[in-house]
């Protein structure tokens, strides 16, 4: 199993959504719901957003988050 260090946490009002900036890797999960609303989080070397799974259309509030961060252009957000 990989190890990851987790070195951004940011809450938004319905989730918490972590990232390890070396692997490129990071999570999200629903305050309530647990990871039953959440899924991984995939990013390139640009650390732009290539793919997540859990969920079938990203949540509002996760894709706000990574617009925001710039991990997301927010020309592209309806992709996701």
């Amino acid at each position: 199993m990989a190890q990851y260090d987790f070195d951004t946490v940011l809450n938004t009002r319905s989730f918490e959504v972590a990232i390890d900036s070396i692997a490129k890797y990071g999570y999200f999960e629903h305050k309530n719901l647990g990871d039953e609303c959440g899924g991984g989080l995939w990013f390139d070397n640009d650390f732009k957003l290539v793919d997540y799974d859990g969920v079938a259309i990203l949540p509002k509030e996760i894709k706000e988050i990574l617009i925001k961060l710039g991990h997301i252009d927010a020309q592209t957000a309806d992709d996701y």
